[in-house]
């Protein structure tokens, strides 16, 4: 529960199956999150998603808030329905709402996945859509970045903790 993670094995995939969805897979970054790393998250989220599509962040805000390597070990600050645990995570500015869980953060620059997307405030306050206060938040490193944003889980994390061949 710390990873708040899954992983599952496909078994019996012929070799050139196999290849075939490795060579399409993307790949996951070592590297601890760096301020300002500018990301893109792909989810089913349901606040403002009746239809259930398919929705893309990449804005100008889709990027890490927290400093660079700070990554803590955090109470999910969902209000509506909490995790009972905590998880190591990094803050990142990026729209997500519930039914994104699981959803991939990657890097736009190098096309790696950083993480997986944990939680995030929900509700979130209406001071988090004032663009002044999220370019405040972000430039002084305020410690809101960790009570009011989203947070993922690093693949640096994982790899730390489960070893490289995870």
């Amino acid at each position: 529960t710390e990873l708040d993670f899954t992983i599952f094995t496909v078994k019996g995939v012929d070799p050139k199956t196999k290849e075939k969805l490795l060579s399409a897979a993307l790949p996951l970054s070592k590297l601890e999150p760096r301020k300002g790393q500018n990301l893109l998250t792909i989810g089913y989220g349901f606040a403002g998603n009746s239809g259930k599509n398919l929705m893309i962040d990449q804005g100008t805000d889709c990027k890490v808030f927290s400093k660079d390597s700070d990554i803590r070990y955090l109470a999910d600050p969902d209000e509506v329905n909490p995790a009972p645990y905590k998880t190591w995570v990094f803050a990142a500015g990026c729209d997500v709402s519930h039914g994104d869980s699981g959803s991939a953060f990657v890097d736009k620059d190098t096309g790696e996945v950083i993480g997986i997307l944990s939680t995030g405030k929900i509700p979130k306050d209406k001071k988090v859509r004032d663009q002044n206060y999220i370019n405040k938040i972000y430039d002084t490193d305020s410690e809101d970045v960790w009570k009011e944003l989203t947070y993922v889980v690093p693949f640096s994390k994982i790899f730390e903790l489960m070893g490289d061949e995870f």
